[in-house]
This record gives structure tokens, sequence and C-alpha cells, in this order.
């Protein structure tokens, strides 16, 4: 089997009020890609001052290589009856 790249921005989400989680296509798809065993590679960035936050992605055993940035990107999602509301909180810097 091929290994499988994955590139893209690590996300900050801010989900109803509570403390930023990891998020973004990139972690995601890592969990996947671990689920169902496929070999991957990881190319993302993320603020240095955030790498506890997104500590989650390094422990899912697929390998990581990162690259600097001033920001990470975040989003702010609110779910409320009758749906879910999103917003960009900090753009991040630029892949």
């Amino acid at each position: 089997m091929r290994r499988l790249g994955v590139v893209g921005l690590t996300a900050l989400d801010l989900v109803d009020g509570r403390p930023p989680r990891v998020g973004g296509a990139v972690y995601y798809a890592a969990r996947v890609l671990r689920f169902l065993g496929h070999s991957a590679v990881l190319a993302t960035k993320f603020a240095e001052r955030d790498r506890a936050i997104v500590a989650p992605l390094f422990r899912l055993g697929i390998p990581v290589e990162t690259g600097p940035a001033s920001s990470t990107i975040s989003f702010r999602i609110d779910n409320e009856p009758g749906g879910r509301r999103m917003a960009i909180e900090s753009l991040g810097d630029p892949w």
C-alpha cells in the first residue's frame, strides 16, 4: 500500500464556549486514516504556542511534518436550536 500525504492547516475549534481543541481537515483525515490502517504522512502548520492543544494530532501515530506559523487558524462554532453558527476567529498564516 502506498503512503498517502495530507497537507493543510491544523485548526483550533472553539465549540460552544469551551476551551479550544484541535480540529481542521488534517486532524480529521489523520483520524480516519489511522482507523483504516492506511499509511500516511501529514504536513501542517500551527503556532508553536498552540502545540499543547494540537498534541492529539501527534498521538495518532502518523508521521507529522510541521512548518512554522505566527498564528493558528481558529473557528468559533456555536450549536444552537435549529442550526449551527460558524465563524473564523483567527485566519492563521497562509500555506
